[in-house]
């Protein structure tokens, strides 16, 4: 609830209509013009996430954002290797590595997928949040944007993407000023 419902609806229907539209190109054309479709989306869905006064901002407060915060840590080296994140008030950015973890068993099947990980990570935290705000039903959104980093150089405009977030919103002046934000110490400035 952190955007109008119609505001989302409306953002899910323009893209549908140019992801329709994308799909009447040449195959060698359409995989780099979907890329950059999702990405401008990801794009306006945050900018609106950062300036939003709608609904609840609960990662405001200490208490709720320490619990993501733990949870991202307490599975660093186990489900992930946790590479950076922002906690916002009312979303969080979050870059992680899932190579060399073993999978995790579900009936016969390894499972190691990014949206199997965000699934459990989510369901805990809301659990955990909602206990702390005494409050029952949905905490996060339904869905998130996933983005697997395939790019020379991507993952180093990522991290600083993520990290200068909370700059750019003008809820801190230097992104390690910020309480919730985090880097692998190896990693920022590669």
């Amino acid at each position: 609830n952190s955007m109008p419902q119609s505001v989302v609806a409306q953002l899910k229907s323009e893209f549908r209509m140019e992801l329709n539209g994308l799909m009447q190109k040449p195959d060698k054309n359409r995989r780099d013009a979907i890329y950059n479709l999702k990405k401008r989306y990801f794009g306006k869905y945050d900018q609106l996430l950062d300036h939003s006064d709608y609904g609840p901002h609960w990662l405001q407060k200490e208490d709720i954002a320490s619990i993501v915060k733990e949870s991202l840590h307490h599975r660093d080296e186990n489900t992930f290797h946790l590479l950076a994140y922002t906690i916002m008030p009312n979303h969080v950015h979050l870059l992680f590595d899932i190579r060399n973890i073993a999978p995790h068993a579900s009936g016969n099947r390894p499972i190691y997928k990014a949206t199997a990980i965000m699934e459990r990570l989510k369901w805990y935290t809301a659990v955990q949040c909602n206990r702390v705000l005494h409050f029952s039903g949905p905490f996060w959104q339904h869905e998130s944007y996933d983005h697997v980093v395939r790019r020379e150089g991507e993952l180093t405009k990522i991290i600083h993407y993520v990290l200068d977030n909370p700059v750019k919103t003008r809820l801190a002046d230097d992104w390690q000023k910020w309480p919730w934000s985090y880097v692998k110490k190896d990693l920022y400035g590669l």
